[in-house]
């Protein structure tokens, strides 16, 4: 059995000690850690950071306007993503029908299949996304080979969409096929 007096004092002690415990981290933990923001790099998909002082506190990339625009224009069941974006979950979360989702889906498919041979995962053959007429619109963010991809469908005549600049944004590209 189990003294009362006994047991009050040791669940004091070791809240005590935790309360302390958690005061004294809090009180020391470094605020300035590190002058360089932390950095997402396309060309290896990896985040860059100081050890242990920068942290990613919010989504790298603000799609919202990208999505609101081809929600509007109604052709999100024709927009190929590639990248680090779970194949069409995008399309799923922002209003695709059934049949535009797996549209999405089967266009998806058939581009990894494609970039798998020569690209490797999370990038893209811009000639590939050019000779797919069913893609309309290619939205870039979290991509290998951005750069590359972009320049490859602007060759092609691909037209930039403009979109206004989210300053805690990484860069996005969202580029419409030519009429």
């Amino acid at each position: 059995m189990f003294n009362s007096k006994y047991s009050i004092i040791s669940i004091s002690a070791i809240a005590l000690f935790a309360i302390y415990f958690n005061v004294h981290s809090l009180a020391n933990f470094p605020l300035p850690c590190s002058q360089e923001k932390g950095a997402l790099q396309n060309y290896d998909l990896r985040y860059k950071i100081d050890y242990g002082c920068n942290y990613l506190n919010q989504p790298p990339y603000d799609y919202s306007e990208a999505i609101n625009y081809l929600n509007e224009a109604s052709v999100i069941n024709s927009t190929y993503i590639p990248g680090v974006q779970y194949g069409v979950f995008m399309h799923a979360m922002h209003g695709a029908s059934v049949q535009g989702y797996l549209r999405a889906q089967k266009i998806w498919d058939e581009q990894i299949d494609l970039n798998g041979q020569l690209m490797g995962e999370f990038s893209a053959n811009s000639h590939f996304i050019h000779s797919d007429l069913r893609i309309k619109y290619v939205l870039l963010g979290f991509t290998k080979d951005i750069n590359l991809i972009r320049d490859g469908l602007i060759a092609n005549n691909w037209i930039e969409v403009p979109l206004n600049k989210n300053e805690k944004s990484l860069p996005i590209s969202l580029l419409r096929r030519p009429l």
